[in-house]
């Protein structure tokens, strides 16, 4: 599969499942390929308390 194709159908919330199903493939291909395609979530911390006070619950998402 194409690195950019690739990349905006996980940007756009496609699983991986999903892909494969698309794809006519194994989830463990297209998770092999992302991973060698450099293609991985990214985690990032939501400031629940717009940095006024110290956040004691913090929570974090993943995006690609």
């Amino acid at each position: 599969m194409d690195k950019d194709l690739l990349a905006k159908a996980k940007s756009l919330g496609f699983s991986d499942r999903q892909i494969a199903h698309l794809t006519q493939s194994t989830e463990s291909e297209v998770r092999a390929e992302r991973h060698a395609l450099g293609l991985v979530p990214g985690f990032r911390l939501v400031d629940t308390c717009a940095a006024e006070f110290e956040a004691y619950t913090p929570y974090y998402y993943s995006s690609y």
